[in-house]
């Protein structure tokens, strides 16, 4: 069954090819290009990796943020790396591979279920949970 134009005019391994090649263009550092999918475990091509963000609301303020979507196993989530970025030049110094992230990363759902709030946590002068291993 053909599900797109792409597959259709038999251009679909071509243009993941060709995705694949401006992802590497981009010039990830490594820290990025080992994630795995948090579902299967399995490694993610350079095309998985949707989008990279800084956090600033209150909950994930210094989070860094990468959106995944696993083409094994089609299921999409965000791995938060909490408190990755202290700075902008903390920012830049990750995308440059200069640092890594403190931590292994965390997807959303459970981000959310364990209560994390960055923000509330330096002002009640606590490390991250994840950190210091609290149990919540």
């Amino acid at each position: 069954m053909i599900n797109n134009v792409w597959e259709e005019q038999r251009m679909d391994d071509p243009l993941l090819n060709f995705h694949e090649e401006e992802m590497a263009k981009m010039g990830l550092p490594e820290w990025i290009k080992k994630i795995k999918c948090p579902f299967c475990d399995r490694e993610l091509p350079l095309r998985s990796i949707y989008g990279i963000t800084l956090k600033l609301n209150t909950r994930n303020m210094r989070d860094v943020a990468i959106e995944v979507f696993c083409h094994k196993c089609s299921k999409m989530d965000t791995i938060y790396f909490r408190s990755a970025a202290e700075s902008i030049e903390d920012l830049t110094k990750l995308l440059d591979g200069q640092l890594e992230p403190h931590n292994d990363g965390i997807i959303e759902e459970k981000m959310y279920k364990m209560q994390y709030n960055n923000v509330l946590e330096r002002m009640m002068g606590v490390m991250p949970r994840e950190e210091n291993n609290d149990v919540v």
